[in-house]
């Protein structure tokens, strides 16, 4: 038995993607339709290591490529929009 893959839930809960999750959340700026723990798994997942050496080696991107493409897809993820200027 893979005991990684039995544990993940109970590890990811203490990364800081928890906190960043709930605390968008409490500011009553994440998406409708998400809740902390969908949030939280977006976070983890865009912000994998792999994802990164995927783009960064395998693909050829630049840091700031990255960290543009980043940014962009936590907030279009995560954030919901808001009205005003």
């Amino acid at each position: 038995m893979d005991h990684t893959r039995t544990s993940f839930p109970r590890q990811c809960s203490k990364r800081p993607q928890r906190t960043a999750a709930r605390r968008i959340e409490r500011l009553d700026a994440l998406r409708r339709e998400l809740g902390s723990a969908e949030a939280e798994a977006l976070i983890w997942a865009l912000g994998n290591p792999d994802v990164y050496r995927f783009l960064s080696i395998d693909l050829g991107w630049t840091a700031r490529a990255y960290r543009v493409w980043i940014e962009r897809s936590l907030r279009s993820g995560l954030l919901r929009q808001m009205d005003g200027p």
